[in-house]
C-alpha cells in the first residue's frame, strides 16, 4: 500500500491533477446542460453547496481509481492465436499448469538460499528430497537426447560435474499435482576463477534460453498456461532492470508463437516483496503499446 501511495503522489501527480480536472470540468458541463432544459435543476444546484462538495468527491475518487497503480496487466493479441499476455503478482508456486525456472548450465539442485525456486520446490513438492528432483531431472534429459559433458573436479570442485548447453531444458510433473508441470533450463554458466565460483550470463544467452524453453514446452505440453518468474533477475546476474527483462521474455514469446501457438498463456508472476508500481506502469504502456 505504501509503495502504490508513494508513486501515485509523487510520480502520477500531474496526471492526478489533469485527471481531476478533466473530470470535474465534465461533470459541470452535464450540470450546466442539465440546468438548461430543466428549470427545477438550475435551481436546485444554484443553491445546494452539498451537490458541489458531491461532485468533488465523486470527481476525486473516480480520479484516484483511474490512476491506482495496477498489479495485473494483461492483453489478448487475437492477431497470435488469441495468445495472451498477464503480468500479476503472485507466488508462482501456488499456480497450476507449466512453471518455468532457471538453472545453471550443471543443473545444480542443492543450495541453502531459502528464496531459490528451486529450494521451494524441493521442499514443497518433493519434500527435501533433492535426489528426487535430480532422478527426474537427468530422466527428462535423456529422454530427450540431451548429453552434457563430464568436467574435471579443478574445473568444478563441488557439486555436479556434468555441464550441459544454454537453453537445454528438462521438464517433470508434480507427484502430488498432475496440474503442475516444471521446466528447468540452463540460463547461466558457472566457472571457478581462482577457487572463486563465478555466473555467467549475457542477454544473447538469455535470449537463446528463451527461443529453446519455448520449443520444449510446445513439445511436451498441452496447451495449458505458462507460468514464468523474472527469469535472468535471480542466479544469472545480469546486470538489466527487471522491466527490460520482463520486456525480453514477452517479446521473445510472442515472436515464437507467430507460426505456432506455445500455450495458452503467458504469465509473469512477480512477488509481492518485489513489486514496483513503476515498472508495472512502464509494462503496462509497453504491453499496450507492443505490435507484432
Amino acid at each position: 500500500m505504501r509503495k502504490k501511495m508513494t508513486f501515485l503522489f509523487c510520480h502520477r501527480k500531474l496526471d492526478l491533477i489533469k485527471g481531476f480536472l478533466t473530470l470535474l470540468g465534465l461533470f459541470w458541463l452535464l450540470i450546466e446542460v442539465t440546468s438548461f432544459f430543466w428549470e427545477w435543476f438550475n435551481e436546485f444546484s444554484n443553491k445546494n453547496l452539498g451537490l458541489f462538495i458531491f461532485i468533488l468527491i465523486v470527481t476525486l475518487l473516480i480520479t484516484l481509481k483511474i490512476n491506482y497503480p495496477k498489479t495485473e496487466i494483461s492483453r489478448e493479441f487475437k492477431n497470435l492465436n488469441n495468445t495472451i499476455v498477464k503480468i500479476e503478482i503472485g507466488e508462482l508456486l501456488d499456480k497450476e499448469g507449466n512453471i518455468i525456472i532457471g538453472s545453471s548450465d550443471f543443473f545444480d539442485t542443492t543450495t541453502n538460499n531459502t528464496t531459490s525456486i528451486k529450494k521451494q520446490i524441493i521442499d514443497k513438492f518433493f519434500n527435501g528430497a533433492i535426489q528426487s528432483l535430480d532422478s527426474q531431472i537427468e530422466t527428462s534429459l535423456n529422454i530427450q537426447n540431451i548429453r552434457g559433458i563430464t568436467v574435471s573436479p579443478t574445473e568444478k570442485p563441488v557439486g555436479k560435474r556434468v555441464r550441459y548447453e544454454i537453453g537445454d531444458t528438462a521438464y517433470f510433473s508434480i507427484p502430488s499435482n498432475i496440474n503442475i508441470k516444471v521446466f528447468i533450463s540452463a540460463i547461466c554458466k558457472i566457472v571457478y576463477k581462482g577457487g572463486a565460483k563465478t555466473k555467467e550470463a549475457d542477454i544473447k544467452m538469455l535470449t537463446g534460453a528463451l527461443e529453446k524453453i519455448w520449443s520444449t514446452i510446445r513439445n511436451n505440453s498441452n496447451n495449458k498456461n505458462i507460468y514464468i518468474p523474472i527469469l535472468g533477475a535471480g542466479i544469472t546476474g545480469l546486470n538489466m532492470s527487471k522491466t527490460t527483462l520482463c520486456q525480453l521474455i514477452i517479446v521473445s514469446y510472442l515472436i515464437n508463437s507467430k507460426n505456432n501457438k506455445i500455450g495458452k498463456s503467458l504469465n509473469i508472476i512477480i512477488p509481492e516483496r518485489n513489486y514496483d508500481p513503476e515498472m508495472f506502469n512502464n509494462l503496462e504502456i509497453f504491453i499496450k503499446s507492443f505490435s507484432i
